[in-house]
């Protein structure tokens, strides 16, 4: 991309673009779309669109959606119509988006900015298996594979003038929420090693085991270089995790 903000291109009413940054030691992408603005009042039920127009941009030459590996957030950004509910708006919001989230289950919270509501839902969890396999020859899993991460925040305000001024933050959110999705990360990292660790130890003390079998020396040692060379590969997991 040659300019800092790259705008869509498409032969469609809706508006986009692509903001692609680094943020130190990582790459963060901000892909925003959304109607024309021309007072155009539009039912939840339009956010659909949007959301397809998003993750259209997101297909690789395969056609599969591709994701951040550190994780995303859908952040939707709305002005309400008059005297309407913004929690009836932001449950109709996130059931038309269809991404899999439980309004009951999955709420955090709400809280104000600007004098607009915010709702955030997220469903996290470790989803490591127990017959995951550590050995050294086997690739790491991603952290697709070791964490579920869904994360959603819905801006709703009550005028047009500050649901424009709430917009001017979004390129501070995508820093803040980078540094949110690393500590996840930094978690799901976590508790990859510690069962490395875990799985580690219980080798270690087969191998002492099996060694002190071996301290006479008149007996024959090629099964003793066998476990020696074994070691030598729980060492390396180790080392390498």
């Amino acid at each position: 991309m040659t300019q800092r903000i790259e705008y869509f291109r498409d032969e469609i009413p809706d508006e986009g673009y692509y903001y692609p940054v680094r943020l130190n030691d990582t790459y963060g992408l901000l892909i925003a779309a959304s109607f024309p603005n021309n007072k155009t009042r539009h039912p939840t039920n339009s956010i659909a669109q949007l959301k397809n127009q998003i993750e259209a941009k997101l297909k690789d030459s395969s056609g599969k959606i591709q994701t951040g590996n550190l994780g995303q957030t859908w952040l939707v950004l709305a002005e309400l119509a008059n005297n309407k509910n913004p929690e009836e708006i932001a449950k109709q919001c996130c059931e038309k988006l269809n991404l899999g989230f439980d309004w009951e289950k999955d709420l955090q919270g709400q809280g104000k900015l600007l004098g607009g509501t915010i709702f955030e839902l997220r469903q996290y969890g470790i989803t490591m298996s127990k017959n995951m396999d550590f050995s050294p020859l086997v690739t790491p899993p991603t952290i697709e594979q070791i964490q579920k991460n869904n994360h959603l925040i819905i801006s709703l305000y009550p005028n047009e003038q500050t649901a424009k001024k709430a917009a001017e933050f979004n390129f501070d959110l995508l820093r803040l929420l980078c540094y949110l999705h690393k500590i996840f990360w930094a978690y799901a990292q976590s508790r990859y090693l510690k069962e490395l660790l875990k799985k580690s130890a219980i080798e270690i003390q087969q191998y002492i085991q099996e060694i002190q079998k071996y301290q006479n020396p008149s007996l024959n040692l090629k099964p003793l270089k066998e476990i020696l060379v074994n070691s030598q590969t729980t060492l390396s997991n180790i080392m390498s995790g």
